[in-house]
């Protein structure tokens, strides 16, 4: 697997997914709302803000809030052997209040 990044802010994902893979930075976050927009186009890659207990069953899409100012982890990955990536991401995370 192979991602890479854009002048653009986008990334470029290819290659076979036989395992879980994933790539990610730490984003200091705020408390307030936020609204993650993966802006996904192709197939067999996600986006998602890991919370600062590292629970990957407690990733945020979408709309979410931040009780306290805490380092979260930026996310893009695959699923266990998913097979084929052809895909371009562009992730914009939002403060909305």
């Amino acid at each position: 697997m192979t991602l890479t990044a854009s002048e653009d802010g986008s990334y470029t994902a290819n290659g076979e997914a036989t395992d879980w893979t994933a790539w990610a930075s730490s984003i200091t976050l705020h408390p307030g709302d936020y609204y993650l927009v993966p802006n996904i186009t192709g197939t067999g890659i996600n986006v998602a803000m890991l919370d600062p207990a590292g629970d990957a069953s407690n990733q945020q899409t979408g709309a979410f809030t931040v009780a306290s100012t805490e380092t979260w982890a930026a996310r893009i990955f695959t699923t266990a052997a998913t097979g084929p990536v052809n895909a371009t991401v562009t992730p914009r995370l939002y403060k909305i209040d």
